[in-house]
């Protein structure tokens, strides 16, 4: 007994050792970390005037919060520990989506041997396989307006522990199944005449589907004849309100019947409060109402609240340009509109509002991205500083090709963007695909524009980085971390 309890305290003394000078060997360096820069593109003197704050976590048990002085070359890192994993302060972000039309379909095996099939389709796959042959597969194209009459919409709402739905799985009371009938009543959006689908289903021996599938008919035929819709919509949501809108285009671009839908197509505004002791959110879908109609030949493609809350900005696609227009979020009068487009048939994309500052991306399917800054006044209305092309053209060292440098700017937690009055610098994590970047590393991008584009792009990697010395040991799976913010401050 003695020489177990001896052996026990040995093998214990002996790992206590260890864990204390792995421990020492760590709590001596965690405050060593080294910033190398990889010096890409532009002028140097751009970086020199910012300082970056940023924190990179190894699983969530080590966090080094890290502040960067690029012209001193100067770091200081904070570093923590957590056995558990950092419980770190999360914000819930609410959100309200609308889905359209799916022909999937489910399958239900009752306890007496019968099967029943759920789905908007439904009907169509059990005719489908009436007389099939037991694992030979069989297709049938079919006319979705034969079963259906309206679009059906699939909602998914997520106000955190106050409110959460996905209707497609079911609902938890019977408020939750009349707010989903109000909108489905309230956005009557008819099925086209024209839209097809390719069903094909297997069975076996029992004559019981196992396996399924559809496609589209308009997507896979070159003819015109033939048409789709599918329904997609967010919205910007308030203290009191989600203000909603959605897709309105067919896959070949033709705008659908919003007839029935009272006042047309628009942005329509749903109220909602909060229970008495304000644990729930309750939504008022009696109250649904169009608050700002649009022309149905024109598509509104984004929409966003300004930081302040007291202004909306909408982009619409209008043919061969894009508008984006500035709204009072209290009464929806038009505040400012302006034309953003730099070619015809362009699609924009609002995003990135903050910080005063509006960003505006263009795309175009035969030319370069570019985008348009906008700053707003204390009023809420915008005035335009630049429009710039999001990448440069670069021949990387060493190879016989070119590449493009840049960033896309868009709302993200781990993108930050600041101006000077002249110069947008922007900063983000390294997307570890680009050559720019060698994989594993943790770090950030940061590219400065002005009118007359990139100016500035370099790479910034710490000795947390896989790799940093040569070996995955000094760094695996460090990375950005994506819980916290990242910032930029300007001297």
């Amino acid at each position: 007994m003695r020489k177990t309890l001896a052996f026990f305290m040995s093998v214990f003394i002996l790992f206590l050792s260890l864990y204390i000078c792995v421990f020492a060997t760590v709590n001596s360096e965690k405050e060593k970390v080294v910033i190398t820069e990889s010096y890409i593109h532009g002028d140097r003197k751009y970086a020199d005037k910012a300082d970056i704050n940023f924190k990179v976590n190894y699983y969530s048990h080590l966090l080094w919060d890290i502040s960067y002085d690029i012209a001193a070359n100067k770091v200081e890192a904070g570093f923590d520990i957590c056995r558990q994993g950092f419980q770190r302060s999360f914000k819930q972000t609410n959100r309200f989506e609308l889905y359209g039309y799916s022909c999937d379909f489910t399958v239900s095996g009752g306890t007496d041997g019968t099967v029943e099939y759920y789905g908007y389709l439904a009907e169509a796959f059990k005719g489908l396989v009436a007389d099939a042959t037991p694992y030979e597969e069989v297709k049938k194209v079919v006319n979705v307006s034969d079963y259906i009459d309206y679009y059906p919409i699939t909602l998914e709402i997520d106000f955190g522990d106050k409110y959460r739905l996905h209707s497609s799985l079911g609902y938890n009371n019977t408020a939750e199944e009349q707010l989903a009938a109000q909108i489905q009543d309230f956005l009557r959006i008819p099925v086209l005449k024209n839209h097809l689908v390719t069903i094909s289903a297997t069975v076996n021996e029992s004559g019981d589907i196992f396996q399924s599938g559809s496609s589209s008919v308009a997507s896979s035929a070159e003819s015109p004849i033939y048409d789709e819709y599918s329904l997609y919509g967010e919205s910007v949501i308030t203290d009191d309100r989600c203000l909603i809108y959605f897709s309105n285009k067919t896959y070949n671009g033709k705008s659908i019947d919003t007839d029935e839908i009272p006042g047309g197509y628009g942005i329509y505004c749903l109220p909602y409060s909060y229970s008495e002791n304000g644990d729930k959110v309750i939504f008022h879908g009696d109250k649904l109402a169009n608050i700002f109609p649009v022309d149905n030949e024109h598509e509104i493609s984004h929409l966003k609240l300004s930081e302040s809350g007291k202004q909306i900005y909408m982009i619409t696609d209008e043919g061969k340009d894009c508008f984006l227009t500035v709204l009072d979020a209290e009464n929806y009068e038009v505040m400012q509109r302006i034309n953003v487009s730099i070619f015809e048939n362009q699609f924009a994309g609002l995003n990135y509002v903050a910080k005063d500052l509006v960003v505006v991306n263009l795309y175009h399917e035969h030319a370069d991205a570019y985008f348009t800054l906008f700053t707003a006044d204390k009023n809420g209305l915008l005035k335009k500083e630049f429009t710039s092309p999001v990448y440069a053209e670069i021949k990387a060292e060493g190879r016989d090709y070119t590449s493009y440098i840049g960033t896309e700017i868009y709302e993200n937690s781990v993108v930050d963007a600041e101006w000077d009055g002249e110069n947008l610098y922007v900063t983000n994590d390294f997307d570890e695909s680009n050559f720019t970047a060698p994989i594993e590393k943790s770090g950030f991008r940061l590219c400065v524009y002005n009118k007359d584009g990139l100016q500035y792009y370099g790479n910034y990697y710490t000795s947390l980085s896989a790799g940093y010395d040569g070996s995955y040991a000094s760094g695996y799976n460090t990375r950005l971390s994506d819980y916290d913010i990242i910032d930029i401050t300007l001297k």
